[in-house]
């Protein structure tokens, strides 16, 4: 694995967050770092939180704030609705042991990050435009501006089967 630069950081602990962002990066790399750790902010922290309180009620925040353990029924009942109630844990490690779900989590933040600041709804009325114009109207770095004209440029399709035969 090869080291490299840290954009930005969550830290998020009993209700509530903080996040870190390299201000050497150009503004526009900064606006998608926030994104990117906001959205592992809603997906990864507080959405499951919200599940462990809708499934055990409210008491279960001291547990998910490390204020006191959880009993023995709370951890059975976690493990047999698939509802985490330990404390958000780090993502940092990019070593082997947890690298898919790592990667995932990553995956996940990147769509929501370019969903918060370039609307899939918008982005679909602007089919057919330059990276450029991606660029200028939602402040996206280069690299995403570039996918994301990518996958809205209409493309052209044949006319199948009847295109072989010619049309009547």
């Amino acid at each position: 694995m090869s080291p490299r630069p840290l954009r930005g950081c969550l830290v998020a602990d009993a209700g509530k967050a903080l996040i870190l962002v390299d201000a050497d990066d150009p503004e526009d790399e900064q606006r998608m770092t926030v994104a990117h750790e906001v959205a592992h902010l809603l997906l990864h922290y507080l959405k499951p939180r919200e599940d462990a309180m809708t499934a055990f009620g409210s008491g279960i925040v001291t547990v998910l704030d490390r204020t006191r353990p959880p009993t023995l029924g709370e951890r059975l009942s976690s493990a047999l609705r698939n509802v985490p109630i330990e404390p958000y844990r780090h993502a940092m490690d990019r070593g082997t042991a947890h690298r898919r779900e790592v990667d995932a989590m990553e995956d996940e933040a990147d769509d929501l990050a370019v969903e918060l600041l370039a609307p899939w709804r918008e982005l679909q009325a602007m089919r057919g435009v330059r990276p450029g114009a991606l660029r200028e109207r939602f402040g996206l770095p280069a690299p995403v501006a570039a996918r994301l004209a990518v996958l809205i440029t209409p493309t052209s399709t044949t006319s199948g089967v009847l295109g072989l035969f010619g049309r009547k």
